[in-house]
């Protein structure tokens, strides 16, 4: 903790010795606070800070949220992340000491402002994090990580350490990937430029277009797709070009993979359905499961031997009474708790049942348009076989 005291005391210091709270960047001129909003608010932080060095970090916390809505500043939300951290509550803390960040900006004093980097750099190792900016030309493209949104470009935020499966998309552009491994306390940024891309035919391809195409879509989204172990993009890929014959096509996403030879014909969209399965690991459901039987077998066999003492009770002798009162009295306690956890436990599983792997194959669908003839008048007829052939 000798790091926190220090930065505490370093803030006290900036504060009081100004006699004025560090105001946010973010607020302009004509939104700043009156001076009595930012009297109070110094002596809410005052408040907060013997609060704080009395050990009450929760009411300090609450006291100095109160400044902070009051007349926003770096040196508030350092007090607050202090806070937060004496209360065990890390990820929340990390936050807000980078909040405090932005918030001062150059205002922040040198000294100060390196013993807050280092906490942050401190916490991201505790808490086994990476920060991760992500930024694209053009910029607004969703940004997923192993297949879930994180927001869109640029993207800046904290992300698990390891190896990950970058998928970017935008409308009217080819979808990306990029694959990155960061490691524990590490800060990288992935700069994309995508390629504008050509929608994609929903049926055959008309003669002025000769060519081949192949459009990938399916769960999860972010899954990356390879054609003869080339990356084209992610899931969903609007349409690569490839040259017509015969391909391997895969569809892999952590653990889980799909792959088969996809024939492209010369002018034609080739539409591959794939779904890799997946979902919550069935271990979880049987573990659920199974607590919510031991449950319910604990309490019926509990509440049976209450019933039991109280049978004996009502013909038991006063002393006798006395004895299987208290008993009798915890066993039907613990009874109603297991049934409650019973319950709860046959409800958790009820829900997970929907979203657990058990055991589901991926699986792809190929689907190729009939290719189109020019006739004589320059119409285009569709070869449908005759029904019942």
């Amino acid at each position: 903790m000798k790091t926190q005291s220090g930065i505490l005391v370093a803030v006290c210091v900036a504060v009081l010795t100004t006699g004025v709270v560090a105001p946010a960047r973010a607020q302009t001129d004509s939104a700043s606070a009156s001076d009595a909003q930012r009297e109070e608010a110094r002596e809410l932080f005052r408040r907060g800070r013997e609060l704080y060095q009395r050990g009450r970090s929760e009411e300090a916390l609450e006291i100095l949220t109160q400044a902070w809505n009051l007349y926003p500043s770096w040196a508030v939300s350092n007090g607050m992340a202090l806070c937060v951290e004496k209360l065990g509550r890390m990820d929340e803390a990390l936050t807000i000491y980078e909040r405090s960040l932005v918030e001062g900006g150059d205002s922040i004093p040198a000294d100060q402002r390196s013993q807050i980097e280092e906490r942050v750099r401190e916490l991201r190792r505790e808490l086994r994090l990476a920060r991760l900016s992500v930024v694209t030309s053009p910029p607004g493209a969703a940004v997923t990580l192993d297949g879930t949104v994180l927001g869109t470009s640029p993207f800046e935020g904290n992300v698990p350490a390891g190896e990950h499966a970058i998928g970017l998309s935008l409308e009217g552009h080819d979808a990306a990937q990029r694959s990155v491994t960061l490691a524990v306390g590490e800060t990288r940024t992935v700069d994309v430029t995508l390629v504008s891309g050509v929608a994609t035919p929903i049926g055959p391809t008309g003669p002025g277009d000769s060519l081949t195409r192949l459009a990938v879509e399916g769960d999860p989204a972010g899954a990356a797709v390879l054609v003869d172990g080339e990356t084209v993009g992610v899931m969903p890929v609007a349409g690569a070009v490839v040259t017509p014959g015969e391909h391997l096509v895969r569809v892999e996403l952590g653990d889980r993979a799909w792959e088969d030879r996809v024939t492209t014909a010369e002018g034609i969209t080739t539409r591959l359905t794939v779904s890799l399965g997946g979902g919550v690991h069935q271990g979880w459901f049987w573990g659920i499961a199974s607590t919510a039987v031991a449950a319910a077998a604990g309490a019926a066999g509990t509440g049976g031997y209450a019933w039991s003492l109280h049978d004996e009770y009502e013909t038991a002798s006063l002393a006798r009474q006395d004895e299987i009162r208290p008993t009798g009295e915890l066993m039907m306690d613990v009874a109603d708790a297991l049934w409650g956890v019973a319950g709860a436990a046959a409800i958790g599983a009820l829900v997970l049942f929907f979203f657990t792997d058990f055991g589901e194959e991926p699986s792809g669908t190929v689907w190729v348009p009939e290719p189109t003839l020019q006739g004589a008048d320059d119409d285009t007829t569709a070869l449908v076989p005759p029904l019942g052939l």
